[in-house]
């Protein structure tokens, strides 16, 4: 399964990735040259069962997923290429988030994706980013709400595009989407 985490910054995305994560045992992580950071992550399951779980990006800092990779390119590489390689595959990011012909793209070469959307209200999610901004830079005065406007648009119109496409896409809130995602990977 190739689950697609959505949402705009400060939606809760990194943090429920991180849950899942949580769920799994032993994590080797991996890079690529020339970086500090991971560019993925692979955990077994506890007791050993299969299949594992690739997480595509890092999660090394308080913002986590997809969105210090180079390429989009890359980022659907490596969700294909764990996916072959028998992994449960998740992958989340701003920039991503309102990517959809590649998601269709896996969808239509018959890959198992489902889209999580996380449905997290506008006002929650500037205030998670300005605490966020607060507690890197304290006195920071607080962000421009155009942007994260602009991208929570954007995630809904993705979301109603991939539906649109017969992917499989839920707008859940944070809970429900870590419930679902639970009992997709059968944790």
């Amino acid at each position: 399964m190739i689950i697609n985490l959505r949402g705009t910054s400060g939606s809760g995305k990194t943090h429920l990735a991180r849950r899942i994560m949580d769920m799994y045992g032993t994590k080797v992580s991996y890079k690529r040259e020339g970086r500090k950071q991971p560019i993925g992550y692979v955990y077994s399951r506890r007791g050993g069962a299969k299949p594992s779980l690739a997480v595509i990006g890092h999660y090394e800092t308080a913002c986590g997923g997809c969105d210090t990779l180079p390429t989009n390119d890359l980022i659907f590489d490596l969700v294909r290429n764990a996916h072959e390689m028998c992994h449960d595959v998740l992958f989340e990011g701003l920039l991503i988030s309102s990517d959809v012909n590649r998601v269709v793209n896996l969808w239509t070469a018959s890959y198992p994706v489902q889209v999580v959307a996380l449905n997290t209200p506008l006002d929650v999610c500037l205030d998670s980013v300005n605490a966020r901004r607060q507690a890197k830079t304290p006195g920071k005065p607080p962000v421009n709400p155009a942007n994260t406007t602009s991208k929570h648009r954007a995630v809904q119109l993705s979301m109603k595009r991939l539906a649109e496409a017969g992917v499989p896409s839920h707008w859940l809130d944070r809970d429900a989407a870590f419930d679902h995602i639970c009992r997709t990977l059968k944790l």
